[in-house]
């Protein structure tokens, strides 16, 4: 009978302190990998603030290089500048089909429109031009060229006005990213350590489970041991 209860007991033991280790085990971890997923997201929006601006800087790099390749050929008319030129020329359109195109209430998407239509333009012109070139229209060339550089000119300043507005729109992104990380911070602490407050509880109710029975299995064990057979049963 001792050895019945004895076993009864270890198993009861054995799987409360399992459900007790899975339980905690399952939400450390359902709240780790939550914690990890907005960290991620978050990293990958502070990436996507500034992703902007680089394209913005890309695409003035590009018109730059497109004028001095265009400058080049009007000054070489060799078949490595004119190749360079047609090259950039594309690598810049690519870039402008990313630009908003609509008419949209929002200032800086209204700017990328008006980049994107001056740019249409420009490259029209330059087009123009270097086919004024291969002709040897010397006069046409000339002024086309100065055209293109005057339209060069303003379609920078639209860039550096975007690239102005987006840097002060990313950096209000920034700050608020930097506060949700901290409000993400204090509440996987609370959550820790609420963990802990539920595991420490849920011990103690166990071990309390646990003593109780074994103080009656002494008592009990006494009762027999003095001739008294009618103890209780420990459930």
């Amino acid at each position: 009978m001792i050895r019945y209860i004895a076993q009864k007991f270890s198993h009861s033991i054995s799987v409360k302190l399992f459900s007790v280790f899975f339980l905690l085990a399952g939400i450390l971890l359902i709240t780790n990998l939550s914690v990890n997923a907005y960290l991620n997201k978050s990293l990958q929006k502070v990436n996507n603030v500034y992703a902007s601006n680089i394209t913005s800087n890309t695409l003035s790099e590009k018109l730059k290089e497109v004028q001095e390749n265009v400058y080049e050929y009007l000054n070489t008319k060799s078949t490595a500048a004119l190749e360079n030129y047609y090259k950039s020329e594309q690598e810049y359109w690519s870039l402008l089909e990313n630009l908003n195109d609509k008419i949209v209430d929002d200032d800086m998407l209204m700017l990328e429109k008006n980049i994107k239509n001056m740019s249409y333009t420009y490259l029209d012109l330059t087009d123009e031009t270097v086919k004024e070139k291969r002709d040897r229209n010397v006069e046409k060339y000339k002024d086309s060229y100065e055209e293109t550089k005057l339209l060069n000119q303003y379609i920078n300043s639209f860039i550096n006005n975007l690239n102005s507005e987006q840097l002060k729109e990313n950096s209000r992104n920034y700050e608020r990213l930097l506060k949700s990380l901290n409000y993400t911070e204090m509440i996987s602490l609370v959550i820790i350590f609420s963990v802990v407050i539920v595991s420490l509880f849920m011990l103690t109710l166990i071990l309390r489970n646990i003593i109780g029975p074994l103080v009656q299995l002494a008592h009990n064990a006494d009762e027999v041991a003095n001739g008294n057979f009618n103890t209780e049963f420990i459930k």
